[in-house]
């Protein structure tokens, strides 16, 4: 089974784009992003520099980490059980969050509840397409 993913992940009707890497080291992500040729300069030297997100995840199951509306979603080896999916549930929370500060809807729960319903799907259903072609 394959569980090293690295994606693009969109936010719906959001303009903002999370960096999503499942069982993959910086050097992996850095990698797959400079394969793109739309992403910009500005998110490659950020992961470049980023050094704390990296040590803290070493400890941890997720994280997400943000820098002046750039995302990254880190996660574990997929393991396809309740715990692993309430924590995509709780990460997708903590994007939510941040892009409803971005974009100033933090009063607007329903608009941040349609948005962590679909962030969750969809990274889930990638997630998932991914392991069952892998």
């Amino acid at each position: 089974m394959k569980n090293k993913q690295i994606f693009i992940q969109d936010c719906g009707t959001y303009s903002n784009e999370i960096i999503v890497a499942v069982d993959s080291t910086k050097e992996d992500i850095l990698k797959f992003l400079k394969k793109l040729p739309r992403v910009k300069k500005e998110a490659i030297e950020w992961l470049k520099e980023e050094k704390q997100a990296f040590i803290i995840f070493e400890k941890n199951n997720a994280l997400v980490a943000h820098n002046d509306g750039k995302l990254l979603l880190l996660l574990r080896k997929v393991r396809n059980d309740w715990d692993y999916w309430e924590m995509l549930l709780h990460e997708t929370h903590h994007i939510t969050w941040y892009i409803a500060e971005n974009k100033m809807f933090q009063q607007e729960m329903e608009a941040q509840a349609y948005l962590q319903e679909y962030l969750f799907h969809s990274i889930r259903r990638k997630i998932m397409g991914r392991l069952a072609s892998g």
